[in-house]
């Protein structure tokens, strides 16, 4: 048996429960990422005159160590272990592959987008929000990431199982993103889908957390930054490759935007079975089961 099939369940202790380290892993990070938003929308607005990438560098990044200190840190002291989830080796080489691969799955969608006759070139590029986007991009992914699929996915399946925490964490997920503009039952099972169940799959097929982390942020970055697409109901500023999407709602994601698209469903689900074949071939599919303490 690998390193990577090995359970790390925490001693037995109030602080050491599945449902206490679900609920602070979820929170503080939650509450740190909603801070770091925060931080930024502040900063933004008493620094008008200097430059937006260079301000929203200065937050996000710190912010982005931050989150991962945090975890770091929670696994040491509730779980007694080190964080090997976010090993830079294979780390590394996996958070490239993922950003390529979130990258060309909404490039699959955009694809198929024109192929429908759902979207068009919308004209000249704009690069100068580019660095803007591409960082709020990082900061999604860091922070859904480690609090998603690190403190949420991964303790539930500890505890639960494989299908319970693919359960739980993909309506969790879904749900947190009802407050987003334009944002339906639809666009939330569909973001459920999208991330809940893809990006839960690819942790569970490599048990490490840099794999959605890539996905998370290469999807995000390519779907506001390059294609200038709406972002979970958020107007992009702009893109590389501009286009207009328009038609159904059922094929364009309506107001959401191309998330909530069945397209997007589509192509993501069959990314998100292949994912979960291999992540059964390893050996990481764990049985149901309650387990809220180690034996």
């Amino acid at each position: 048996m690998t390193a990577s099939t090995v359970d790390h369940p925490p001693a037995r202790g109030f602080f050491n429960s599945t449902p206490v380290r679900f609920f602070i892993f979820s929170v503080s990070l939650i509450a740190l990422d909603i801070g770091a938003q925060f931080a930024l929308a502040l900063a933004s607005r008493r620094l008008p005159r200097l430059d937006p990438g260079l301000v929203t560098a200065s937050v996000i990044l710190p912010a982005c160590v931050l989150l991962l200190l945090l975890y770091a840190g929670l696994v040491r002291v509730l779980e007694r272990r080190k964080p090997s989830e976010l090993a830079l080796d294979p780390g590394a080489g996996l958070a490239v592959a993922g950003t390529a691969g979130g990258v060309l799955l909404f490039s699959l969608v955009m694809a198929a987008f024109f192929a429908l006759g759902v979207a068009r070139l919308a004209g000249g590029g704009d690069s100068s929000e580019i660095v803007v986007m591409a960082l709020m991009a990082v900061l999604a992914a860091f922070a859904e990431e480690l609090a998603i699929r690190g403190g949420v996915f991964r303790i539930l399946e500890e505890g639960l199982g494989s299908l319970a925490a693919l359960a739980l964490s993909a309506l969790l997920f879904g749900c947190m993103h009802l407050a987003n503009p334009g944002a339906t039952l639809v666009s939330a099972a569909s973001i459920a889908v999208l991330g809940g169940l893809l990006l839960a799959a690819a942790y569970m097929a490599t048990r490490s957390l840099w794999l959605p982390i890539g996905i998370h942020f290469g999807f995000n970055f390519a779907e506001s930054g390059i294609f200038g697409a709406t972002l979970s109901g958020v107007q992009s500023h702009g893109g590389i490759w501009p286009v207009s999407i328009h038609g159904p709602q059922l094929l364009s994601g309506g107001a959401f935007g191309p998330e909530a698209s069945v397209v997007t469903v589509t192509i993501n689900g069959l990314a998100t079975v292949a994912l979960l074949i291999v992540a059964v071939r390893r050996g990481e599919w764990r049985p149901l089961r309650l387990r809220l303490w180690a034996a």
